[in-house]
């Protein structure tokens, strides 16, 4: 059994490989990354604003609307808790990334009795408030970012690298780019689809979770800057579907 909601919310991934029940639970979340300190204050109105313009159109396609009062870690983490009993399994083991640890933390405090063996990596603090969270993701991500551009130039990522000069002039060609397709969108291979700032940041922050996607990520900057096509862009992105 596969369950694989759309990456901007909560991602669970449940599979089912034997006896008893396994859970490999990641969550993507609707994480903000600063490409620099100063644009994420700048950012705050305009993130809001488009939560908030989210939200509208998830209870505008929800239905029934009520659904979403129930889509919070809690019910989730009770709606493990009946997908381990339709299994006939006794325990629950689990393996949780990100978001997935505080998911399976709160499984295990409602469900003690049927928590098998459990492995948390990249734990989120419970403690933390979103905003502390977030601002601390942002910060990761930069220091990747960083990195990602400095084995670009060094051709560790693959042939051909667009970003020149030092590693601080690299990634600040990075947030040019991003800057310029929120201003004039990069057109793709479909006549119906651009790629703006928002989808930029979204395909680079994708990948910069790991190393070995980096060789990946070389392709799309290089067409976004030597052609002004942004179709590698939309392809890593993924398909716009609508919300639930």
């Amino acid at each position: 059994m596969l369950v694989k909601p759309r990456y901007e919310k909560h991602m669970e991934n449940i599979s089912r490989f034997g006896t008893p029940l396994n859970v490999i639970a990641r969550g993507w979340g609707n994480t903000l990354v600063s490409l620099g300190s100063a644009c994420f204050k700048t950012l705050i109105d305009e993130i809001t604003k488009n939560f908030k313009q989210e939200e509208a159109q998830c209870a505008a396609s929800t239905k029934p609307a009520g659904l979403l009062d129930h889509v919070d870690t809690i019910s989730v983490a009770r709606d493990l808790d009946v997908l381990r009993a339709l299994s006939g399994d006794e325990k629950l083991n689990y393996l949780g990334f990100s978001y997935g640890t505080y998911l399976g933390a709160h499984y295990a405090e409602l469900f003690p009795a049927n928590t098998g063996r459990m492995v948390f990596d990249g734990a989120v603090d419970p403690s933390l408030s979103l905003g502390e969270r977030a601002a601390g993701q942002a910060k990761g991500f930069e220091t990747s970012l960083h990195t990602y551009v400095k084995q670009c130039q060094a051709g560790q990522t693959g042939p051909s690298c667009p970003l020149t000069g030092s590693v601080d002039a690299g990634t600040q060609q990075i947030r040019d780019l991003i800057a310029s397709d929120d201003k004039t969108p990069l057109k793709t291979s479909d006549p119906n689809v651009t790629v703006e700032g928002g989808t930029h940041t979204a395909a680079v922050r994708r990948l910069l979770y790991a190393s070995e996607y980096w060789n990946v990520l070389i392709y799309a900057p290089d067409q976004a800057i030597t052609q002004q096509e942004g179709s590698s862009f939309q392809q890593l992105y993924g398909p716009t579907t609508p919300c639930l």
